[in-house]
């Protein structure tokens, strides 16, 4: 894991694999998940009732806003999208 004050990432062999980013906040986190825009991403986010923050053009990623408690009740579907994004990372 890379880390400091307005980020967490993942981290390989010593290096920054940012294919997501969590960004602690006061009252949420915000998870950056970096996939190429599509509709069927965007159906998944909506489907699943994800807050979704609206797509960053500049990093290429989802921002989704994370509620205290919200991570377990939507692990699955936020697995998924991690991993889409780290195969299509690589």
């Amino acid at each position: 894991m890379k880390y400091n004050k307005f980020y967490i990432g993942p981290a390989e062999n010593g290096r920054a694999y940012n294919f997501m980013v969590v960004r602690p906040r006061k009252s949420h986190a915000q998870l950056d998940i970096k996939l190429p825009k599509s509709e069927k991403v965007d159906k998944i986010i909506e489907d699943n009732q994800l807050d979704d923050m609206g797509y960053d053009k500049r990093y290429n990623a989802y921002r989704i806003r994370l509620a205290k408690g919200e991570v377990q009740e939507k692990k699955e579907v936020i697995t998924s999208l991690l991993k889409q994004a780290e195969n299509s990372f690589r």
